[in-house]
């Protein structure tokens, strides 16, 4: 038996989509128990990445995604800003104080955006 060398080689199987919406239904409707802001932050991710991997599933890494994150560096970086900040924000509020973890990785994640939005506009500019 051959075994493939990717998981599919052309569009992945419908089952696949399918399973992801509704997976995806699953968490948005587990939101309704949502305790606290983390729960529904992990809950929107959880949604958000599997919606896109049900509608869009090779643009996330056939590289269909880079022109667009090209065309628009500030919505781009500011969903970097929001996945970064807000996974940075869960990870860290379990250890210290939510608005302590939040002083504490907002600015970085801001900062950080800044400059990969930097580092990617002056990478275009030279080429």
């Amino acid at each position: 038996m051959k075994l493939p060398t990717r998981l599919w080689d052309s569009r992945p199987p419908r089952w696949f989509r399918i399973t992801s919406v509704g997976l995806a239904v699953l968490f948005a409707v587990g939101l309704r128990n949502a305790h606290g802001l983390i729960d529904v932050f992990w809950g929107v991710l959880a949604c958000s990445l599997l919606l896109v991997n049900a509608v869009a599933p090779k643009g996330l890494y056939d590289g269909r995604f880079n022109a667009w994150t090209q065309k628009h560096p500030i919505v781009s970086g500011g969903l970097v800003f929001l996945v970064l900040g807000g996974s940075a924000l869960a990870v860290l509020s379990d250890y210290v104080d939510s608005w302590l973890a939040a002083v504490i990785v907002l600015p970085l994640s801001a900062a950080f955006v800044a400059w990969i939005t930097y580092r990617e506009r002056a990478t275009t500019r030279e080429t």
